[in-house]
């Protein structure tokens, strides 16, 4: 919170990103916790409203049993969706109601494959290019759903653009661990159009961020003492008028 906290001057950052985002890229956000993700991704969403629907997810949100089968992802997905919705989010009435019914749908059992027929759908209604945004991707990490679910991302990024196949303009996945160490788990392969994930680590406190920093305190620190000089100055002029009077 700018407010109350010491910060430094992210908008040429958020630019960066920003730029990523126009250029359709796929890619990640990692960093350890208190180094500014979450303030980035703030004021990242903040950056897109003018131009993109913004579907930002928290994966803190989806516990362990979300992801046992494809099955549970899917409806987790979907309940996410759902809080932003309650949140906010305006969404097409008739993806609304397929997002509904997945989440509502116990036999047959629904697979990850459905979840993005929808997502797809939705990207083709939707007036504005769509941004996923999910935040705490480690909660997954150690899934096999998880790596199912990149598979499937993976796929629609290329048939985005082998196929014409509406997609995402670009997703961000955000958290403490680089997604690109899931290789060893899951096949990236390069293709004519690059690699599939743009893996990008953001360094959230750069040399001159931290002097940024410093100078502020140091100026802080600068108005509090000669605020207590003042004080003792006037401090000092009281005893000498009463010893006057005196």
């Amino acid at each position: 919170v700018p407010e109350k906290h010491y910060m430094v001057d992210i908008t040429e950052r958020v630019a960066q990103i920003r730029a990523m985002v126009d250029d359709g890229k796929y890619f990640c956000m990692n960093r350890a916790r208190q180094y500014g993700k979450t303030t980035t991704l703030t004021a990242l969403r903040k950056s897109l409203t003018d131009a993109y629907v913004v579907v930002s997810l928290d994966f803190q949100g989806v516990g362990d049993a979300g992801f046992q089968t494809e099955m549970d992802f899917t409806q987790a997905f979907c309940g996410l969706i759902e809080e932003e919705i309650r949140a906010g989010l305006v969404i097409p009435d008739d993806i609304r109601n397929q997002i509904d019914e997945i989440d509502r749908q116990s036999k047959p059992a629904v697979k990850l494959n459905r979840l993005f027929r929808t997502l797809s759908e939705w990207c083709a209604l939707s007036k504005r290019p769509i941004v996923l945004i999910i935040d705490e991707v480690d909660s997954a990490t150690n899934n096999q759903v998880f790596l199912d679910f990149l598979a499937q991302l993976r796929k629609r990024y290329l048939d985005r653009t082998a196929k014409g196949i509406p997609a995402f303009q670009s997703v961000i996945l955000a958290g403490v661990t680089d997604v690109k160490y899931l290789k060893s788990k899951i096949r990236i392969k390069k293709t004519d159009e690059g690699t599939t994930y743009v893996v990008k680590t953001q360094r959230f406190v750069t040399e001159d961020e931290v002097a940024q920093i410093a100078g502020k305190r140091a100026h802080i620190h600068e108005v509090k003492r000669m605020k207590e000089e003042l004080a003792k100055r006037k401090a000092g002029k009281s005893r000498q008028k009463k010893e006057e009077n005196e």
